[in-house]
């Protein structure tokens, strides 16, 4: 294998493609069970709607970086993720010299590895050479058999994008992170409370605690132990431009490789 890359989110899979339009092998190794990492979906057991609980939606700014895709954030990772291996549901435990990749119960061997974990993983596995950029919280909503109106958000929460007859609702960081190691069951119902949601309405909450850049440190990517390592929180701040921000991360640490 050529590279191996840690992190099926927007940066590995921007940095995939390009690799794989080039002619290299690559293998995406993720400890989801889908790729898209922050561009998640949550999808119920039991039918219902699909809500996106991550990223509110690829901006405008984001798909300009990247080939055609389709409208449903669902559908256009699928798209970025069709030409690549990935190794999902699978988290890394080490990283050896010589690109050898260690998890539980295998592993595999490398030409070149590359990190887009967001970098408090990164800096548990590849240790302090993974330079300092602090990430933001965020606790969020999943409601399905109900609708919510924008203005009916609390001061700095963030409405998702979800289906009609489903609601996705970002708490505000602050808040968040006051809440952080709270039980899902008790976050849902008191988000729940707050947003007026009717009882009757289905309610979960989701716990990201690196849900999105707090300040970067002004490059694409850096470079730990022969790893480069890079991801949305190597360039900026806020969650409505992560996307774009991952995206050329991922792009940048591709050229790198191809020498570009």
């Amino acid at each position: 294998m050529d590279v191996a890359i840690l992190g099926a989110g927007l940066a590995g899979l921007a940095c995939g493609r390009r690799l794989a339009e080039a002619g290299l092998s690559v293998r995406l190794v993720d400890k989801g069970r889908r790729p898209g990492g922050r561009a998640a979906v949550r999808r119920p057991r039991a039918g219902g709607v699909a809500v996106n609980h991550g990223l509110p939606a690829l901006t405008p700014e984001a798909r300009a970086l990247l080939p055609p895709l389709p409208e449903e954030l669902e559908d256009a990772v699928d798209v970025l993720a069709a030409p690549l291996e990935a190794t999902l549901g699978t988290p890394v435990a080490g990283v050896e010299a010589g690109g050898r990749l260690r998890w539980d119960g295998g592993g595999m061997e490398a030409g070149r590895v590359v990190s887009t974990l967001p970098r408090p993983q990164a800096r548990a596995l590849l240790g302090p050479g993974v330079p300092e950029a602090p990430m933001a919280p965020r606790w969020t909503l999943i409601a399905r058999g109900t609708d919510l109106a924008p203005e009916a958000l609390p001061r700095g929460w963030i409405l998702g994008h979800a289906p009609p007859g489903a609601v996705a609702v970002h708490m505000a960081e602050e808040e968040s992170r006051a809440a952080l190691e709270e039980e899902k069951p008790v976050m849902a119902a008191r988000m729940a409370a707050r947003l007026g949601l009717p009882d009757d309405a289905e309610v979960a909450a989701h716990r990201w605690r690196h849900a999105h850049p707090a300040g970067g440190f002004g490059a694409p990517f850096a470079e730990a132990g022969g790893v480069l390592v890079g991801g949305d929180w190597c360039l900026g701040t806020g969650i409505a431009d992560g996307a774009a921000l991952a995206i050329r991360s991922g792009l940048a640490m591709a050229d790198a490789v191809l020498g570009r």
